[in-house]
């Protein structure tokens, strides 16, 4: 994929409107700490279980006082570190199981296609797909912060943006798409199967409490027979800690090797997965050469093959 100079423009114009509060040297953050913390122990007290936790909390205005008490950048704790990590984690434990239960859209009346083992397939535009957000995403779906979507046109793409946009944010959002091809395969046999796209990332961090972003591609082959996820592999994973922007491209062409049952019915995926900590304004977006892939934000589908080991 060629780079383009539209990435840096995209971060200068974003850095230029910026509150001046979050480019200040020392902005005034206890009205927001109070109402942060207020916020948090309201949903607390309503019986909400999925907060991060409120060690999460105080580790996150302890790292913004002490930077702005000693004029630094922002950097993180190990214990900030790990608390996010294991929000991540159970985040997506969430998300793969709403992916794996929100079935499959096909385009139109695309019907399932017939591979047979020993015989080489090549998939050149993308014919099902599948998305789907965390539920406080719609807290600010109004705005368009949170998009998520796939489509076939230009031989398929996957959307993912989750944004906040507001001061205060106490809960993680993810939005994910993939898009791909199914597959009924005739005879058991030994497959390599790549996946052919491209993508880029644009991931910033908060503007004033610390928090998390970031942007996730996958390959996977998931048997949809017996409703179970066959191999995985993470084509790119880019992340950063607030308030730090973060860009990048890739061309990707990687293949997975599996072992495909006579009989059984398989969705090959591209997806795509964009998440935000709790915090404050953030964003993870994905786009694609630098520029919106076809469906917006997200990664753009080449092709798909089916080859045999």
């Amino acid at each position: 994929m060629k780079k383009k100079t539209s990435i840096i423009l995209l971060i200068i114009c974003f850095t230029l409107s910026m509150p001046l509060r979050a480019l200040a040297s020392h902005p005034v953050i206890e009205p927001e700490q109070d109402k942060l913390m207020e916020l948090y122990l309201e949903h607390l007290a309503s019986g909400e279980k999925d907060l991060p936790q409120i060690e999460w909390v105080e580790e996150s205005i302890k790292i913004y006082q002490q930077s702005c008490e000693n004029n630094q950048q922002i950097k993180p704790t190990k214990k900030w570190l790990e608390l996010t990590e294991a929000q991540y984690e159970a985040d997506m434990k969430k998300v793969r199981q709403q992916i794996n239960e929100a079935g499959i859209e096909t385009y139109q009346s695309k019907a399932v296609t017939n591979v047979n083992v020993g015989t080489t397939f090549t998939f050149g535009q993308a014919d099902c797909g599948g998305k789907g957000k965390s539920e406080y995403c719609d807290d600010y779906e109004d705005a368009g912060n949170f998009r998520c979507n796939w489509g076939t046109s230009s031989y398929g793409w996957a959307d993912a943006l989750a944004e906040n946009t507001s001061t205060i944010n106490i809960h993680s959002a993810s939005t994910w798409a993939w898009v791909g091809n199914q597959i009924k395969v005739n005879g058991t046999g030994n497959a390599r199967i790549y996946f052919n796209g491209d993508c880029a990332w644009y991931v910033l961090g908060g503007m004033s409490y610390p928090t998390w972003a970031s942007v996730t591609v996958n390959a996977i082959v998931y048997n949809v027979t017996n409703s179970q996820e066959v191999a995985r592999k993470t084509i790119l994973y880019e992340s950063n800690f607030a308030p730090l922007p973060n860009s990048g491209s890739d061309d990707f062409n990687e293949y997975i090797d599996c072992t495909l049952q006579n009989g059984k019915t398989y969705a090959l995926k591209m997806e795509v997965i964009a998440y935000i900590s709790a915090g404050s304004e953030s964003s993870a977006d994905m786009c694609s050469g630098l520029t919106p892939a076809a469906g917006g934000d997200g990664i753009d589908y080449n092709y798909i093959r089916v080859t045999w080991r």
